[in-house]
């Protein structure tokens, strides 16, 4: 199994996620929607699914689009990084 290493913006957008969840739909919400987004990165790590290519981006950046989200990452020898977790309607681009 490889490792999942998260960038110092992808553990603050992890933050801003769940912060905004449970502000706006409360704490059970918050919960189930962080759940999913670690069981998609898991799932990305134990190479159970596999992102799209998103190199019009970045070079070597893969997509997963997950509820409103947009997790991006690189896969590198023997892990993963975790770039991004985005909402959709922001430009990938501007901010990755």
């Amino acid at each position: 199994m490889q490792n999942c290493k998260f960038s110092k913006q992808a553990d603050k957008d992890i933050e801003n996620i769940h912060e905004y969840t449970y502000i706006n739909f409360g704490q059970k919400q918050a919960h189930i929607y962080s759940a999913n987004l670690f069981n998609k990165i898991q799932s990305i790590v134990t190479n159970e699914i596999r992102g799209r290519n998103a190199s019009f981006i970045k070079q070597n950046i893969r997509k997963l689009e997950v509820g409103s989200h947009i997790i991006l990452y690189k896969e590198q020898y023997n892990s993963i990084l975790i770039v991004r977790i985005l909402h959709k309607s922001m430009d990938l681009q501007r901010h990755i």
